[in-house]
């Protein structure tokens, strides 16, 4: 671009640079006469791409800034406009340089369908169901009925732009996160998906799996459940009359971050508590789960939704019964230990050391059918 030619250009049209002119601020006038100047300077500028016409606004704005911070009264000032232009149109252009351009995909996710551990190692664990449950800590056949399950409620349609990320790889994902605790970083490199990929799948998946299977597995019991359930803990426990072991685990975590003393419990490590209620063989049927560490058993129990349903009778729950060798009828019960509170559906052992032989015999029982809460 010849310098002395632009400023011929500009200088033939006042317009541009003499304030006094009532027509300086005129929009339209200046537009065209900046045109007329670009397509002097290049006959094709109005067929020329954006990109191209950038360069030639670079010129303009480097004008404009200097007629901002001081009148051009002489035309020998026009020289500084143009040093001006040229200087924003270098800096421009090493801007550019500098930056470097925004990738699509990394080139890592990118070997997902060669690398990834769904395409090359779900076949061959698929192959061995030993291994594939030791790697899932679940079976094939239940792996494979999980998939039918939730495929309305995870997946999704391929767009223009990428295709969708199948029910089968989403939850396997999940899975692996679930049984082996490994970070979302871990998952990631190991799958070849996003860090914010793999973080998405297990955020929107979990929830989908507790909303569909807790109505499947974990539904709330009616009255023959309960009284088989009461069959279960007298054959295998002794405990007539018993239809739930209650109790609370701490689950070790790291603290969450500005969370202070929070998640610190009492046995001297970050945890959230999970309270459960269970049958006699081991099976949930009532969980509460994701309370603060430092939350006693018995104040997570009297907010809990088991609690107010216990105290309103509204579970299903069958009448009192004959315990086995007498004709006394009494209700049925859960257990807990000493952290819950005595009530008619709930029973506790005696309190303290310093207890008689009658005492003693009850609570051994009661801690007998206790034990099934620490085994889990």
């Amino acid at each position: 671009m010849a310098d002395e030619l632009l400023i011929t250009l500009v200088e033939g049209r006042p317009v541009l640079w003499d304030k006094t002119l009532d027509i300086y601020k005129d929009k339209r006038l200046t537009y065209e006469a900046w045109r007329e100047i670009f397509t002097i300077l290049n006959k094709d500028f109005d067929e020329m791409t954006n990109v191209k016409k950038n360069e030639y606004e670079l010129q303009r704005r480097g004008f404009c800034s200097l007629v901002g911070r001081k009148p051009l009264n002489a035309m020998d000032e026009i020289e500084d406009v143009i040093i001006v232009s040229l200087l924003c149109e270098e800096e421009e252009r090493l801007l550019q340089l500098r930056k470097k351009p925004r990738l699509w995909i990394h080139d890592i996710p990118k070997s997902r369908y060669e690398e990834g551990e769904y395409h090359v190692l779900l076949p061959r664990l698929k192959r061995d169901s030993k291994i594939f449950h030791t790697y899932f800590r679940m079976s094939l056949h239940k792996f494979n009925e999980l998939v039918q399950i939730m495929q309305p409620y995870i997946k999704r349609e391929d767009t223009l732009f990428r295709k969708a990320i199948g029910v089968e790889e989403k939850l396997m994902v999940t899975m692996r996160y679930l049984a082996t605790g490994d970070s979302f970083k871990t998952i990631a490199e190991s799958f070849r998906l996003g860090y914010t990929t793999v973080q998405e799948i297990i955020h929107t998946t979990c929830p989908a799996l507790w909303e569909v299977l807790s109505k499947m597995v974990m539904p709330i019991p009616d009255e023959e459940k309960w009284k088989k359930i009461e069959k279960e803990f007298n054959e295998k426990w002794n405990y007539p009359n018993c239809i739930g072991a209650l109790d609370g685990k701490h689950v070790e975590i790291l603290s969450p971050p500005k969370s202070g003393s929070l998640y610190f419990n009492y046995k001297k490590f970050f945890s959230i508590v999970l309270l459960a209620l269970v049958d006699a063989n081991y099976k949930f049927i009532y969980v509460n789960v994701g309370d603060l560490g430092k939350n006693s058993d018995a104040g997570i129990y009297s907010r809990s939704g088991l609690a107010k349903r216990l105290e309103k009778n509204t579970l299903n729950i069958p009448g009192p019964k004959e315990i086995p060798g007498t004709k006394e009828k009494l209700p049925h019960v859960i257990v807990g230990d000493e952290a819950f509170p005595l009530k008619p559906y709930l029973m506790r052992p005696y309190p303290g050391t310093q207890l008689d032989d009658e005492s003693k015999k009850p609570n051994a029982v009661l801690s007998r059918t206790i034990h099934i809460m620490f085994i889990l």
